[in-house]
């Protein structure tokens, strides 16, 4: 490593990822599920042990956090600075992709700059949960991956194979991650070694969704339900057997055999008898540094390829067991972490729209949601002649088609998924962010290769870059200024009008975008077009970062704790820190410590079961008093506040404080179409009066009335005053 621009560039990124991620991270109060991270981990690392639950997911948060607590105590601020510190691993991780032929030095620097001032990733970096964890290790196994085809080196097989067992170990949104990679790379080996094995993968992909679409409409009984409720011996062998015998399963079983049995007889037809082995028959002729290539170096490499599956299941087992005191955990961490979730997939938790991370990602991620469509159009047009002719398709092409992928694999099965949670967004904004970088790099370095050589005129460059953002930031004022009108009573909301003079001259907003338009018309007379549409895409890339990291700041640490973001989810209010204060003034008044009595119910127990971890004599009680409490202080929510509660409290004062709030989820974002797959109907519809069933072009219906609704100046300033001031 030598000290240069680039080196210096990413030092600062890592600084600036460093003080962004550690900065005043006990500045909100924990949420429920991270207090339950917290204080689990504390039990550990106070030696009471800790055995794996798949509720919470795997092992490895709790074991890194237990470890922080030892090296630096136990308070709010020490249990996320783990999410802080992988949240700064993570800006810098593009560096190992910075290669010419995959994101290219500019794009790797485009890409911990995404990474640095994304408000969804940002936020979760300081945040404890075990997305950050994933995060890093779906990165490095994917960097892993395209380093070595770049050059076969046993560092990046056992570097995928270990991270692959902590990703196990972590969350099991490992499998949807596991079945991107698989089902690609199988994809592109099958293409690269022999079409017609292709078009075997592709039928048989086609064959599955046939039946699993097709038999339940024909009247096949719906699969059992999995029993993650009571998972007892007998009731997971009567799980398994009835499994088995499902029509749907048999028929996709049949299916997978029909495929495996026709693709192995194409790929004997397509290997070179020549050669010396199977494996070198069939890849022994593809091109150097492709996936089939690299794939046969690693089947090759025995020894590195048992070292990967040894690191990665060390790992996994040293974590599921507890260091080998918790055996069982193998058990829970496999098939009972699977089958739990699976089994929540029709418990629906959170009751969240088909259509909530469609509006989750263009909320923070402007660069990278902007960038995706012109992502996939470039990468179609540059991608598709050169398959269908055959040639190479350069590996940058390949890494932009793989982000493409991920991202739409990722969308739709996060979409599809029963549970939908606003933290997994991050794993659907990686692969944007990877793509949307590749974008600005290739468009930076043309610039920088026409400079040096002179094919770009200097002056009209630095003008068309530099007028860009000077009219968006006319633009910014001008929508500022006409949208903070007077707010006005209308169904017991207040609504924010435009200003007198804009609403009745609407055409006065628009004004900087004909400002935009007669630059672009210059630096297309100046520079040609493509020239002028890469300046220009790159300055409004700039000025749309710039909002995004003020997004990200009011996220963080303006608004972290009070809901008026989406991302912001059932999140402990300031009211519970100023709680706690209190108890500590008051038991250390009368208890000279922490020894005052503190008795909580089942509704206050999270966050406060961590908050209340110093007091010995603190006493929960479920949902019941069965006696007068003779403690000082009784933590109760309102929902408890039974007759019977309220007679066991005569004589104690109550003062209300509010513990849990959330995002006005039904006066926002879910009026935006109807959502069909909620199974409680009054979660379907909150856009008009019509009852269900609806059926697919009632709700496609219903987007086109949202989006059409858009057209009016008036609603357009209101979008603008969500997204630039999150004024709901």
């Amino acid at each position: 490593i030598r000290l240069n621009l680039e080196v210096t560039l990413y030092a600062i990124l890592g600084v600036l990822a460093a003080l962004t991620r550690f900065w005043d991270l006990s500045s909100r109060a924990l949420h429920h599920d991270e207090s339950l991270h917290a204080y689990f981990s504390w039990l550990y690392a106070t030696g009471q042990g800790y055995v794996h639950d798949p509720l919470m997911h795997g092992p490895s948060l709790f074991h890194s956090y237990a470890l922080a607590y030892f090296l630096f105590g136990d308070n709010d601020a020490t249990a996320r600075v783990w999410a802080a510190l992988l949240g700064t691993l993570l800006v810098l991780m593009p560096a190992l992709l910075r290669g010419p032929h995959l994101l290219g030095r500019w794009g790797a620097l485009a890409c911990s700059t995404l990474l640095l001032l994304s408000p969804t990733i940002l936020y979760q970096s300081r945040y404890n949960r075990h997305d950050p964890w994933v995060l890093v290790c779906t990165l490095g196994i994917i960097a892993s991956g395209f380093r070595y085809m770049e050059r076969p080196q046993r560092r990046w097989i056992v570097l995928a194979g270990v991270l692959t067992g902590l990703m196990f170990a972590t969350m099991e949104v490992s499998f949807i991650i596991a079945f991107v990679l698989a089902t690609f790379i199988l994809g592109v080996v099958t293409w690269q070694v022999a079409r017609k094995t292709f078009a075997v993968y592709v039928g048989t992909l086609f064959g599955l969704a046939i039946v699993w679409k097709g038999l339940p409409a024909l009247g096949a009984a719906p699969l059992p339900t999995i029993p993650w409720e009571n998972p007892s011996s007998a009731n997971v062998r009567a799980f398994a057997l009835d499994l088995i015998q499902h029509p749907i399963v048999l028929a996709s079983l049949g299916i997978l055999l029909l495929g495996a049995i026709a693709g192995l007889a194409v790929l004997e037809r397509a290997r070179d008898p020549d050669a010396d082995g199977w494996l070198d028959g069939l890849v022994g002729r593809v091109p150097e540094h492709s996936t089939a290539w690299a794939l046969g170096h690693v089947l090759r490499d025995r020894r590195s390829l048992w070292m990967a599956i040894g690191g990665g299941l060390a790992v996994f087992v040293v974590l599921f067991t507890s260091m080998f005191t918790n055996m069982p955990g193998l058990a829970s961490g496999t098939a009972g972490a699977l089958g739990y979730w699976l089994g929540q997939q029709g418990v629906q938790r959170a009751d969240e729209p088909w259509f909530y991370y469609l509006l989750l990602l263009p909320q923070y991620e402007f660069v990278a949601t902007l960038l995706f469509p012109v992502g996939v159009v470039v990468t179609a047009w540059q991608l598709l002649p050169r398959l269908w002719r055959g040639e190479p398709v350069g590996r940058r092409n390949y890494l932009r088609a793989f982000a493409i992928y991920w991202a739409l694999v990722n969308i739709a099965v996060f979409s599809w998924a029963g549970e939908k949670m606003p933290w997994l967004t991050v794993h659907m904004a990686l692969p944007l962010i990877i793509l949307a970088a590749s974008m600005l790099g290739a468009g930076i370095q043309q610039i920088e290769t026409r400079l040096r050589a002179g094919r770009l005129p200097r002056r009209a460059t630095v003008g068309l870059a530099l007028g860009v953002p000077l009219a968006a930031a006319g633009g910014f004022v001008l929508w500022a200024w006409g949208s903070a009108g007077p707010w006005v009573q209308r169904d017991n909301q207040l609504i924010r009008q435009m200003r007198p003079t804009v609403a009745d001259n609407p055409w006065l907003l628009y004004l900087p975008l004909l400002a935009v338009c007669g630059l672009v018309v210059w630096g297309v007379a100046r520079l040609g077009p493509r020239m002028a549409a890469t300046v220009t895409g790159l300055s409004l890339a700039g000025v749309i970062l710039v909002a995004q990291a003020h997004t990200g700041f009011h996220l963080s640490y303006q608004s972290g704790d009070t809901p008026t973001d989406m991302l912001i989810y059932v999140q402990s209010s300031p009211d519970v820190p100023r709680v706690v204060d209190e108890l500590g003034v008051l038991s250390r008044e009368l208890t000279g410590g922490k020894d005052m009595q503190v008795w909580y119910d089942a509704g206050t127990s999270w966050p406060f079961q961590w908050y209340l971890r110093d007091y010995p004599n603190k006493r929960y009680f479920g949902t019941t008093l069965s006696e007068p409490p003779d403690a000082p202080i009784v933590l109760i929510s309102n929902e408890e506040l039974s007759t019977a509660n309220q007679d066991m409290l005569s004589g104690y004062t109550y003062q209300e404080y509010a513990m849990r709030w959330w995002f006005p989820e039904d006066e926002t974002y879910r009026r935006f179409a109807y959502a069909p797959d909620l199974k409680k109907p009054e979660r379907q519809n909150y856009q008009d009066s019509s009852t269900g069933p609806y059926s697919l072009l009632d709700t496609l219906g219903s987007v086109w009335h949202s989006l059409w609704g858009m057209h009016a100046p008036s609603e357009q300033t209101k979008m603008f005053r969500l997204v630039a001031y999150r004024e709901l």
